[in-house]
């Protein structure tokens, strides 16, 4: 079942110094998690800043499978372009809110100065949550700038359906990515997900406001796995082989076998029963659980 409430994380001001004359940068990243250090990707860093600040890009999606680096690299441009912008906020969708608890909860952030009513209709919630993206608020008396990072939305997605399938309940959030791309603003929504929406697919394109990017390469969590296994066949030497011999063969034959499989090939060369059982529960573990979701 759909989650219906979020709760409503503190925020914090960034008080720019005296070479920089704009206002205070309300900050709300109680949800961005800490990924330093971060190395890499300049490329693709330097391609976003310039889609979100130069060309203002309402709506830019950062897709890659589960360990990649997208929440690393989001994270990273929000330190980098914090002072770029007068409101920065981090959401994530991990626990599955539905749209009404998380137009509520970016309202909350909005309206801290009591301007704004919270409405019981979703329809009106939507429409204050996208003046804000285009004036923050319509007593501001100048336009502002946001960048609303929204992380893990491919939990709102079915699994065993088409790309971009949402969940029963979750349905709405397309109304939302659609508007934030359609309608005109001066914000940024950026998103980070396995696959794009299918509302996001229709509308990006080189020269529109709405744009996405696929990182490329081996996700974090493989490397991981990869040295871990390296460590655990070295320290448990069998007798029939040097560990530099046994290191290949055991790596080799799970290239192309079961768990099952390797299990009896690891007893031929000598393994203990605990050592086999320790490399099943390590490989089971690895194929399973991403050992960096950090990174997701």
């Amino acid at each position: 079942m759909p989650s219906s409430a979020v709760p409503h994380p503190p925020s914090n001001e960034q008080t720019p110094n005296q070479d920089n004359p704009r206002p205070k940068v309300r900050l709300d990243l109680a949800d961005a998690p800490d990924v330093s250090p971060f190395y890499g990707r300049t490329e693709e860093l330097t391609t976003l800043k310039q889609w979100i600040l130069p060309e203002r890009c309402r709506l830019v999606a950062v897709l890659g499978m589960t360990g990649i680096g997208k929440t690393a690299i989001a994270v990273q441009l929000v330190k980098q372009m914090s002072d770029k912008f007068d409101y920065v906020i981090w959401r994530s969708l991990r626990n599955c809110p539905v749209l009404e608890a998380f137009l509520s909860n970016l309202l909350q952030f909005f309206s801290q100065d009591g301007e704004t009513e919270l409405s019981p209709d979703r329809g009106d919630r939507l429409s204050q949550v996208m003046e804000y993206l285009r004036f923050f608020g319509p007593s501001a008396g100048r336009s502002h700038r946001c960048l609303l990072v929204v992380d893990d939305v491919q939990t709102i997605f079915s699994s065993g359906q088409l790309a971009g399938h949402y969940k029963d309940g979750y349905e709405d959030y397309r109304i939302l990515w659609k508007q934030v791309g359609e309608l005109s603003h001066n914000s940024c929504l950026l998103l980070n997900s396995w696959s794009a929406p299918r509302e996001i697919a229709s509308l990006a394109g080189e020269n529109l406001p709405v744009r996405s990017i696929r990182l490329s390469g081996t996700p974090v969590y493989i490397f991981t796995m990869i040295f871990s296994i390296y460590t655990f066949l070295f320290f448990c030497q069998p007798p029939l082989l040097d560990r530099r011999s046994s290191c290949a063969a055991v790596t080799s034959h799970s290239a192309f076998s079961s768990p099952n499989a390797d299990i009896n090939f690891m007893h031929a060369l000598g393994y203990s029963p605990k050592s086999c059982s320790a490399w099943a529960w390590l490989i089971s573990f690895g194929s399973s659980t991403p050992l960096s979701p950090i990174l997701a």
